[in-house]
């Protein structure tokens, strides 16, 4: 895919806030035609899928980026689509069972059928949107689901990827700052999330720099450990609240500062073949 050099696209699509009521875009399927920019997420644990609903399959908090990137790019001439992972998602209750083991049952069992079916969906868009830029955003669960797709190759890291937002990802180190991740929010650089013990999970080193874990102080999913003692099950209600608290003003800044200037470099203006609106 060709870098966009004019300077156009480049105006075009900084300086954004996200309108009240911003209209979510459709959700993709084959039949639907092609976008320039595919939001695809992935729900956390215990969150329900239902396509049709308010959510189209994201989730409440995954939803939030979309909301942030419907927000700014029709009205500047891109075309946005949606796409959810389709997978269990297994609630906090058995998830928290299961959490600590690679046993093939309830959590690991749910990762494994999102991880295969994110690589269905982003083969089908590639496939039948070839040119289209991704951006790629799981919540809790769903971070993980992301990571491990990518970790091994299931979903290839190639350049069409825009950005890759994880958001609570139970597998959280801040160590991985040392190898090119973008860590962002309040975290405390001395904790680690719940899965961080068992996991090994290598992001390609061709999209670490594109990669972004946003993660919140106390949060108990990406914030649980500290050293060897799971410190944030002694404040359990707290650490949950925290867990479930990632909302729009979280997303979009992450949005405006890291994935808009991401989305911008890989827009074509001349494979789109038309003009990109300037904001004045």
């Amino acid at each position: 895919m060709r870098r966009a050099t004019a300077t156009v696209v480049a105006l075009a699509l900084v300086g954004l806030s996200a309108p009240a009521g911003a209209q979510r875009p459709p959700y993709w399927d084959a039949s639907t035609g092609c976008a320039d920019v595919f939001v695809i997420g992935a729900r956390g644990s215990g969150e329900v899928r239902q396509v049709s609903d308010a959510e189209l399959g994201f989730g409440p908090r995954a939803v939030a980026l979309l909301d942030a990137t419907a927000a700014a790019l029709p009205s500047r001439g891109l075309r946005v689509a949606a796409a959810s992972v389709d997978y269990p998602a297994i609630g906090v209750d058995e998830a928290a069972r299961n959490a600590f083991s690679f046993e093939p049952d309830g959590y690991s069992d749910s990762v494994e059928a999102g991880v295969a079916d994110l690589g269905r969906l982003v083969t089908a868009v590639r496939t039948t949107c070839s040119g289209a830029v991704l951006v790629l955003v799981g919540y809790s669960q769903g971070a993980e689901v992301i990571r491990t797709a990518l970790s091994r190759g299931v979903v290839v890291a190639d350049t069409d990827i825009a950005a890759v937002v994880l958001v609570s990802d139970p597998a959280f180190n801040p160590a991985d700052a040392r190898n090119g991740f973008n860590l962002r929010g309040s975290y405390s650089p001395n904790r680690t999330g719940m899965r961080r013990s068992i996991l090994s999970l290598v992001t390609p080193s061709e999209i670490a720099d594109r990669t972004f874990s946003l993660c919140k102080a106390g949060d108990i999913v990406c914030q649980m450990f500290h050293g060897p003692l799971p410190v944030a099950l002694l404040d359990w209600d707290d650490a949950s609240d925290i867990h479930r608290s990632y909302g729009l003003s979280d997303l979009l800044s992450v949005f405006q500062q890291d994935v808009l200037p991401l989305i911008t470099a890989r827009v074509d203006p001349v494979a789109l073949g038309r003009f990109i609106r300037i904001p004045f």
